[in-house]
C-alpha cells in the first residue's frame, strides 16, 4: 500500500507534502502544466520524465506514491507503461495509484485504461481542482492490482 493512500485513509487533514511523484508525458507543456498544478497542492513532482523509457528506469531504483502517465506518447505509451509497472514485481511500485491522461479518449481505450491498472483517467486540459479530486479518489481506493 503508498504512503500516499494510507495517509489519506488515515487522516482527516490531508496532507500531500511527501508524496513521491513521478509524471510522464511526451509533451514538455503538458509536463510542466501538471507539475505546476501538483506544486499548487504542496507536493512536488520529485520526477518527471518525457518518456516511458526514462519512467522504467526510475519505478526500479526509487519508491513512487502517485504517478501521472499520459496515454499516448511515442515509442511504449502509457498503456504499456502501466501493464509493465503492474506485472514488473517492483513493490511497492507496482502498486501504486496511477491516473492516466488524454487529450482524446475513445469508449474502447476506456476499456484498456481500466484493463492495463490504471486507476482512473482524465482528459486534457483538466483543472488543478479535476486532478486534485482525483488524487484523493485514487489514494482512497483500495483497488487490488
Amino acid at each position: 500500500m503508498s504512503g500516499l493512500g494510507e495517509a489519506l485513509r488515515n487522516s482527516a487533514v490531508i496532507n500531500l507534502t511527501g508524496a513521491v511523484t513521478m509524471i510522464v508525458d511526451d509533451s514538455a507543456f503538458a509536463l510542466d502544466l501538471t507539475t505546476q498544478a501538483l506544486m499548487g497542492f504542496g507536493i512536488r513532482a520529485r520526477h518527471a520524465c518525457q518518456s516511458a523509457a526514462e519512467a522504467m528506469e526510475i519505478l526500479k531504483e526509487q519508491t513512487i506514491d502517485l504517478l501521472v502517465v499520459d496515454c499516448e506518447m511515442p515509442g511504449m505509451n502509457g498503456f504499456e507503461l502501466v501493464r509493465w509497472l503492474r506485472r514488473s514485481g517492483l513493490e511497492p511500485n507496482a502498486f501504486a495509484p496511477v491516473i492516466m491522461t488524454a487529450a482524446h479518449i475513445r469508449r474502447p481505450r476506456l476499456t484498456e485504461v481500466r484493463d492495463c491498472g490504471a486507476s482512473f483517467i482524465i482528459t486534457k486540459p483538466f483543472s488543478a481542482t479535476t486532478l486534485l479530486e482525483r488524487i484523493v479518489w485514487v489514494a482512497r481506493d483500495a483497488r487490488p492490482f
